[in-house]
């Protein structure tokens, strides 16, 4: 590989002096993989990796270190070469596997390479890399980029920036975001083909899991999208039980025929509003039911629900902009066109509207599938890159 004066001289300023190192545990006796955390929005990532079932078969021994807490490993995010170098010597892994193409190590890439480590760098985006870059004299990128084994990009951005670096076509791949493959809600088909039946040819939209003070939102939502659709039927599934009765009466001071489920009646061709009285453990049967859900909390604060598990049932998504610990597969989910964004209140009934159209929600639905389904298409394959390197190495 050709030399590089600029990264010849980048790696001497960033030598640093050897320091004692910490009290680590014995190297175990098996394949161990280190995962470097571009930030650490991307534990999740590497926790899904270090979960799969073909890494416990394997007996894979993940070290997960640059994401926040990496004092058991080093006492920076960003080790100097010195401390690198001990950090191989003890552990001794098999392959390296970078988890965002920010804050790449180009010392560690170099030391790792040096002693023919697989270098593998997953969820590579333009902006990470450019990010990366920034720091790097110029000429690196090049030489940098060039001692990594295979590259998993998010995009054709990320492609076309690492295709830049004279970086071997058959080794960067698109392969979107890595993610744990979701586990699809249960529900049950005897109670769904009764909801179903009952409804008949009305459509319906939920709005899950709602707080008593979010209710009035609602409330004015139901009266603009029935405008639209005057038989149109909406689901309350409450955050807290207590609220139903609270909620239910809210919507009957309004003038909708409203339905509590704990009254045991019929939904009627005259019901605008069920609201439902249990304690959630049903979403399952709800988000399979809807074609439309209200992520409730999105709008005011609160527990907002994982939107993968409304994408998975086949229910388009409505979500505000407070959406909590679900932030990066909204994110996800936003940036394929996989949810419908509001940024207030009184753009909910509108949005809701919009959704009434059966081609719009589909088109809607279809591109959160195909979000929630990419991540574990790009997991496993992540996964049988770690099992190739694995198998040459004799395990």
């Amino acid at each position: 590989m050709a030399r590089s004066l600029t990264l010849s001289a980048y790696l001497a300023l960033h030598r640093g002096k050897t320091t004692p190192l910490p009290d680590w545990r014995r190297r175990p006796n098996a394949p161990v993989v280190w995962i470097r955390c571009g930030s650490p929005t991307r534990l999740a990532a590497a926790e899904a990796i270090a979960s799969l079932h073909e890494m416990e078969d394997l007996g894979v021994e993940m070290l997960i270190t640059g994401a926040g807490d990496s004092a058991l490993y080093f006492t920076a995010q960003n080790p100097n070469a010195t401390q690198i170098e001990a950090f191989l010597d003890h552990w001794k892994p098999d392959a390296v596997l970078w988890l965002g193409g920010e804050n790449l190590d180009p010392a560690a890439i170099v030391a790792t390479h040096a002693r023919e480590i697989p270098n593998i760098l997953v969820e590579a985006s333009g902006p990470d890399l450019a990010q990366s870059f920034s720091g790097w004299f110029p000429g690196m990128p090049r030489a940098v980029m060039q001692r990594l084994s295979q590259v998993l990009c998010t995009d054709a951005a990320a492609q076309k920036k690492l295709l830049k670096t004279k970086l071997d076509e058959a080794k960067v791949e698109i392969t979107g975001t890595i993610d744990e493959d979701p586990e699809v809600l249960d529900f049950d088909e005897d109670q769904f083909a009764a909801v179903n039946q009952a409804i008949g040819t009305r459509q319906c939209w939920l709005a899950a899991p709602v707080r008593l003070a979010e209710a009035n939102i609602l409330v004015e939502a139901h009266k603009h999208a029935c405008r639209r659709a005057h038989r149109l039927l909406l689901i309350v599934v409450p955050a807290l039980e207590e609220d139903a009765s609270a909620i239910a009466d809210g919507f009957r001071a309004h003038g909708f025929e409203t339905l509590l489920s704990a009254d045991g009646t019929e939904i009627s061709e005259t019901t605008r509003v069920l609201v439902l009285d249990t304690d959630g453990d049903d979403l399952g049967l709800w988000y399979r039911i809807s074609p439309i859900t209200y992520a409730a909390g999105t709008l005011i604060g609160g527990n907002s629900q994982d939107p993968f598990d409304i994408a998975t049932l086949g229910s388009s998504i409505i979500h505000g902009p407070i959406v909590g610990a679900h932030a990066l597969r909204y994110a996800r989910l936003d940036q394929a066109g996989g949810c419908l964004v509001i940024n207030n209140a009184g753009e909910l009934g509108a949005a809701v509207e919009t959704l009434l159209s059966p081609d719009r929600t589909a088109t809607i639905a279809m591109a959160a599938w195909d979000v929630t389904s990419g991540g574990a298409i790009a997991t496993s394959r992540v996964a049988s890159l770690i099992r190739d390197v694995l198998e040459r190495k004799g395990y």
